[in-house]
């Protein structure tokens, strides 16, 4: 396959296959526009090809900012906003929801400023009051989720977002630190029961190695080792390359027009 690119846009051709080992040839063009006097325009400095994923800071330990522009298909179009959550009128408030729309896809959060669980010993845990904020910056590191020591050197972790806020086990999180709340939460939710593990909340990427995302990247066991390898596994689905986060993925793929 031979490419004449035409456009300003930065492009890419590779192969890949499926699980059932068909070879296909794969076309990546990435467009980079910008707002200007509220339409949409392309911008003379075009963004180029990511390949791989960009966390925050260090992998692992802060949140992925933008995912590998190098996928071979994604059955769905994934939306992802970068970005913080700012008050009405700038003036720090307690809470307020934001929201994204983009086509017939539409996705709302609610954001608090900052508060925390601590326990007492009548009573048990109980959530403080919140201190007014004018933003709050829109990654995991702000929902809910998180991990802490448990039992015989065991870490207890919600493995749908490890670097969360606001993970409390009834019997094992200690007692004696207070435990920071998220600070973004789905639209509506109220932090009432400090043990219900709430659903991460969030515009930005699901990194591949967390829940739900990681199960559908296929099996990889001794089978696959012996048998297998190099190629996917028997199980592995084009879906595990759509990273967008909860209701942000479109149910089919966006119009350009």
């Amino acid at each position: 396959m031979q490419v004449r690119n035409l456009t300003p846009y930065a492009h890419l051709t590779y192969a890949n296959e499926d699980a059932e080992r068909r070879l296909f040839d794969i076309l990546i063009v990435k467009a980079t526009y910008q707002f200007v006097d509220g339409k949409l325009v392309t911008a003379i400095e075009q963004e180029p090809l990511n390949f791989s994923d960009t966390c925050y800071g260090e992998v692992n330990e802060t949140p992925l900012r933008y995912p590998s522009d190098l996928v071979p298909y994604k059955p769905r179009a994934d939306v992802i906003v970068v970005g913080d959550a700012h008050a009405p009128d700038g003036e720090a408030v307690e809470t307020w929801d934001c929201s994204v729309s983009v086509g017939d896809l539409s996705h709302a959060v609610t954001v608090t400023g900052p508060r925390a669980w601590t326990y007492k010993r009548l009573g048990g845990w109980t959530l403080g009051d919140v201190e007014p904020v004018s933003h709050v910056p829109l990654r995991y590191d702000y929902a809910f989720g998180g991990m802490h020591p448990g039992p015989d050197d065991t870490i207890i972790t919600d493995e749908r977002n490890p670097l969360g806020l606001g993970l409390i086990d009834e019997n094992e999180t200690p007692r004696d630190v207070p435990i920071t709340a998220p600070q973004v939460l789905e639209q509506g939710q109220k932090l009432t029961d400090p043990f219900r593990k709430l659903a991460p909340a969030g515009f930005g990427p699901v990194p591949p190695a967390w829940l739900p995302r990681r199960p559908l990247g296929g099996t990889y066991d001794q089978n696959w080792v012996n048998n297998v390898w190099p190629h996917w596994a028997a199980d592995y689905d084009f879906a595990f390359h759509n990273s967008a986060a909860r209701g942000m993925k479109a149910n089919d793929f966006l119009r350009g027009d």
